[in-house]
């Protein structure tokens, strides 16, 4: 098990302080919790990949916009 879940997992501990037992019926809540933060970042991470992809998307059509005027100004000035 990680080093993460060995510090919080829920524990009894006896009268020197020693871990004697797991509360297994928080492991599931532990888990659970662990889930939806990372649920969390990876919307988070999928709404900026969707933004980046139509800001890539918007650049490209610039970038084609002036590659066609730029081309038609070569042809008008060779003419």
């Amino acid at each position: 098990m990680s080093r993460m879940w060995k510090r919080k997992m829920p524990t009894q501990r006896d009268k020197e302080g020693k871990a004697c037992s797991v509360r297994y019926d928080q492991v599931n809540a532990m888990l659970l919790n662990e889930f939806l933060k990372e649920h969390r970042t990876v919307q988070a991470q999928q709404k900026e990949i969707d933004s980046l992809k139509q800001e890539l998307k918007n650049q490209n059509a610039l970038i084609d916009k002036v590659t066609a005027r730029i081309g038609l100004d070569i042809v008008s000035a060779a003419v």
